[in-house]
């Protein structure tokens, strides 16, 4: 337990630098949804919502007319299957104004592997943008280090890399010193909470 939270508070410091809104909420999945936990001072400049008025309730909050059911359903797949989810939905503000957000969400996981919270990394577009191009930081990336990144999205461990993609574990380690140097940051939980379209890839 001591573990799971100071991971927790290691993703929170993070967040509290990031330009990006990040929404930190509990694991479970079903109706109503996860509740928040943690929000960092970028969401509630992007929303205009405090964080004492989020903290308990679910991101539902956040959707209204224009926001994409069937984005959420296949996010909800997604995360049910392997604990990572990239796409673009429409959200709203508080005041009503539209927020296009390239979405990204990842599980921080316990020692065995269970999901303990989802972290959701929203990065804003221009509302017309809907058909933007890819992230530049993900553009510049190989097949095998967008794979590579993939699984640290997914909390897995360089062993655990090496077997899903049949490499050694030196390989991944180089991949994984190259990649934090191709994204500018300083280790691996920076990296996984970087956006990145994986639908664009």
């Amino acid at each position: 337990m001591q573990a799971d939270n100071e991971q927790l508070a290691v993703v929170i410091s993070i967040a509290k630098a990031m330009n990006d809104a990040v929404i930190v909420t509990e694991a479970a999945l079903e109706a109503p949804g996860p509740r928040i936990v943690y929000v960092n001072p970028a969401f509630t400049r992007v929303t205009r919502y405090q964080a004492d008025e989020v903290l308990g309730r679910t991101p539902r909050l956040l959707q209204g007319p224009g926001t994409d059911r069937a984005e959420l359903q296949r996010m909800r797949r997604c995360l049910s299957r392997g604990g990572h989810f990239s796409g673009r939905i429409l959200n709203y503000a508080k005041d009503g104004s539209e927020l296009l957000f390239k979405w990204h969400i990842t599980a921080l996981r316990d020692g065995d592997g269970a999901v303990t919270h989802w972290v959701s990394v929203q990065h804003t577009l221009p509302v017309t943008a809907a058909g933007a191009a890819a992230d530049p930081a993900g553009a510049r990336l190989t097949r095998r280090q967008r794979d590579i990144l993939r699984q640290l999205r997914r909390g897995l461990s360089n062993e655990a890399i090496a077997q899903e993609l049949g490499i050694s574990i030196n390989t991944v380690k180089s991949y994984v010193t190259r990649l934090m140097k191709i994204l500018k940051v300083d280790n691996r939980t920076q990296a996984a909470l970087l956006p990145w379209d994986e639908t664009e890839d």
